[in-house]
C-alpha cells in the first residue's frame, strides 16, 4: 500500500501545472494531495508535510495557502500546517498571495463580493471603493479587474491607475500586461507597460500574458505565434 501511495504521489506531481511556489522559485515548495477524502500538501519527493486533514487546499504562495477546515470556515495556514487567520464566516473562497495581498469572496444577503486582504487577514482598502469588482494577482505593485467589460487596474491602496478602462485586462507579467480594447466593433489586444502606456499595439484577436520573454498572440483565424 505504501509504494502504491508513492507510486500515485509521483504520477500526481508529474501532472502538476506550475505552481505559485514553482513559478517564484521557492526552495520547498508544498503540494496538495488527497488522501481518503481529506487534503494535506506533500514536498517535491512525495513525502508528507502537513497531514491530511482539510476539506480544501489550495496551493502555496508567499509562505501561505488557503484550505477549507472541518467546519466550512476558510483560512490560511503556514507551511507548518498551523493557522495564521481566518479571514471572516462570510468567506467562501480565499485565493493565493502575491505581492503580499490576496483576494477573498464574500457571500451575503445580496450575492457574492470580494475582498483584498494583507497576510495578516485585515483588509487592504476599504472594500466599498469597487463594489462588486473582482481583481486578478499582484504584480509590480499593479492588479486588474473591474465588472464586466469595464476592467482597470488599481495599486496596493486600492485607488485607480492611469485613469483609463479597458474591454479586457490581464496580470502583469515580466513588466507587461495584456489587455484589450473595443475598436471598431471588435474586441482586439495588445500590451501595456507600467506606466498604463501601449508600447505593444492592440491590433491581434487573441493574446495571452507574457512568459519568458514571450506572448502567443492569434490574427483571425491563424494558428498560435509567438512574440518576442
Amino acid at each position: 500500500m505504501k509504494r502504491f501511495f508513492s507510486i500515485f504521489v509521483l504520477v500526481v506531481l508529474l501532472s502538476l501545472p506550475l505552481s505559485a511556489a514553482e513559478k517564484s522559485n521557492d526552495p520547498n515548495p508544498l503540494f496538495p494531495v488527497s488522501v481518503n477524502g481529506k487534503y494535506g500538501y506533500i514536498n517535491k519527493t512525495g513525502k508528507v508535510i502537513i497531514k491530511p486533514q482539510f476539506e480544501k487546499a489550495m496551493n502555496f504562495s508567499e509562505g501561505l495557502a488557503a484550505v477549507v477546515e472541518d467546519n466550512g470556515h476558510w483560512s490560511y495556514i503556514n507551511k507548518s500546517g498551523k493557522i495564521v487567520f481566518t479571514p471572516i464566516v462570510l468567506c467562501d473562497w480565499a485565493g493565493e498571495f502575491s505581492g503580499g495581498l490576496a483576494q477573498i469572496r464574500l457571500a451575503t444577503f445580496y450575492g457574492s463580493s470580494y475582498q483584498t486582504i494583507d497576510s495578516t487577514g485585515a483588509d487592504a482598502f476599504d472594500r466599498t471603493l469597487h463594489p462588486g469588482a473582482s481583481f486578478g494577482k499582484f504584480s509590480h505593485g499593479l492588479a486588474a479587474g473591474g465588472k464586466y467589460s469595464h476592467k482597470y487596474y488599481i495599486n496596493k491602496k486600492g485607488s485607480k491607475v492611469f485613469n483609463k478602462e479597458f474591454y479586457d485586462a490581464g496580470d502583469f507579467s515580466e513588466g507587461l500586461a495584456m489587455v484589450a480594447i473595443w475598436d471598431k466593433s471588435q474586441k482586439k489586444y495588445g500590451f501595456i507597460d507600467t506606466t498604463g502606456t501601449m508600447v505593444i499595439q492592440a491590433e491581434y484577436d487573441e493574446a495571452g500574458s507574457f512568459s519568458l520573454n514571450r506572448a502567443w498572440i492569434k490574427i483571425k483565424q491563424s494558428k498560435p505565434v509567438w512574440i518576442y
